[in-house]
């Protein structure tokens, strides 16, 4: 029987062959421990999170809150408006001549037909006077064609009483010497005197005609001659410079013995400067989108160099807009009295200033507080309160400010959670605390 012998040297070789394998068994067997001690690890984690959800969700979450509130909500445009008087003018002279005598200066104030100065035009007093002469002179040839038209008239009569006298005579005449008790021969100069009667009748007649026709045209002398007098007294009418409204002046371009012509001159220049200043004009210029939502009566508040409100409301505007600036033009009327207390006006011509323009007005519109948004990947929603627990509520926004402007979501009287940075769930327990300084804007 042949045994096998081992020797030392082959049992060294051997046991180093073995080596590897027995280290990598040991690393096996040491992960496989490390991972069942993870999976032991995590799932107490799991378990400790979920018993602390739970006791989370039954806890409730201590929040402030604020009511919806309602409000008007003014759409406001803020521009730059320049004042202007209701009416300006620069007063130019109709005649020519001197200047002979001036009223008044830049700063005074003067009523409508108050005389700011005159004109010396000596041969406009001539015309004046030749064309009154005429005029009288018309006249009295007038009454002396009437006269003669009367006597015409009375020429005529006459020679129709002599037309019916022959009248009667021939025919008595000729009666008699158809009987026979007269020559043939009466008759005939009985016609011949018929005849010439008849003639004279209507010469006399023609005469009528004609003194008629003569009056006529004296009445139409005198037509003109008054239409040249009526002319020469307003030419003289002109010599007195007056203010066509009642303002103030802010330009005087004379002084006596200034020549002055006609504003049909090519080089005439004007005498004064007038601005009707107890009524101005406000004026703002819009842009294109405030335009479209503009209309007559929207209300405006302008503040000029002294900070004071003047209120008013827009009276016209123009449905065009600048070629230049491409915006419209809008003009309110602003009464202008004097201000008792220190005798002037509240506003001169030429100031500029601020207008608040109001062009929409929203009644009764939902406010919240601005930290009672929510905006998330959902869209933008409040937190409602009701019966201790929240309710995402979504909601239309119309105008972020120091409060929010709803047009649609809650309404006004409801409960919403104060601060959106506070981290709830729909359907979460609540308890509420009334947020101090979170009005919903029922101050605006």
């Amino acid at each position: 029987m042949q045994k096998n012998l081992i020797t030392p040297g082959a049992a060294a070789v051997s046991a180093r062959a073995f080596l590897p394998l027995l280290i990598g068994l040991a690393a096996l067997t040491i992960a496989g421990l490390a991972a069942l001690t993870m999976v032991g690890l995590a799932g107490c984690d799991y378990a400790a999170s979920e018993a602390a959800t739970g006791a989370a969700a039954d806890q409730a979450a201590l929040v402030e809150v604020a009511t919806v509130r309602s409000a008007d909500l003014r759409e406001v445009v803020n521009l730059t408006g320049n004042v202007d008087g209701y009416e300006t003018v620069q007063l130019m002279g109709r005649v020519e001549g001197y200047i002979d005598k001036v009223n008044v200066d830049i700063g005074d104030e003067v009523a409508e037909s108050d005389v700011l100065a005159t004109v010396a035009a000596p041969e406009l007093l001539a015309a004046v006077a030749e064309s009154r002469a005429l005029v009288k002179q018309a006249q009295a040839d007038l009454a002396s064609k009437k006269a003669e038209f009367e006597e015409a008239k009375a020429t005529v009569e006459e020679f129709e009483a002599q037309r019916r006298l022959r009248q009667a005579e021939y025919q008595r005449i000729t009666a008699l010497v158809e009987d026979g008790s007269l020559k043939g021969q009466l008759r005939d100069e009985a016609r011949y005197a018929l005849e010439s009667s008849v003639a004279s009748l209507r010469r006399a007649a023609a005469q009528v005609d004609t003194a008629q026709a003569h009056v006529l045209s004296t009445e139409a002398r005198i037509g003109t001659a008054e239409a040249a007098r009526e002319k020469a007294e307003a030419m003289q009418s002109f010599t007195v410079i007056r203010a066509p409204f009642a303002g103030v002046v802010t330009g005087r371009m004379i002084d006596r013995g200034t020549f002055v012509r006609p504003a049909s001159a090519g080089s005439a220049k004007p005498l004064f400067s007038l601005v009707r200043n107890n009524k101005l004009r406000l004026v703002v210029w819009l842009t294109m989108d405030a335009a479209g939502k503009l209309n007559v009566g929207d209300p405006v508040v302008f503040r000029g160099p002294s900070g004071n409100p003047i209120e008013g409301r827009i009276s016209r505007y123009a449905v065009a807009f600048n070629e230049g600036s491409r915006k419209m033009r809008a003009e309110v009327d602003l009464d202008n009295p004097v201000d008792g207390s220190y005798g002037r006006r509240k506003l001169e011509p030429g100031v500029l200033g601020n207008v608040e323009l109001t062009l929409d007005t929203r009644r009764d519109t939902p406010t919240v507080p601005a930290a009672a948004l929510v905006s998330d990947d959902r869209g933008d929603c409040v937190m409602i309160v009701e019966q201790g627990r929240v309710r995402r509520c979504p909601v239309s926004v119309l105008r972020k400010d120091t409060v929010v402007w709803l047009a649609s979501g809650a309404e006004p009287g409801e409960t919403v959670v104060a601060r959106a940075g506070e981290r709830l769930t729909d359907g979460q327990k609540v308890e509420v605390r009334l947020s101090p300084s979170a009005n919903g804007g029922q101050d605006e």
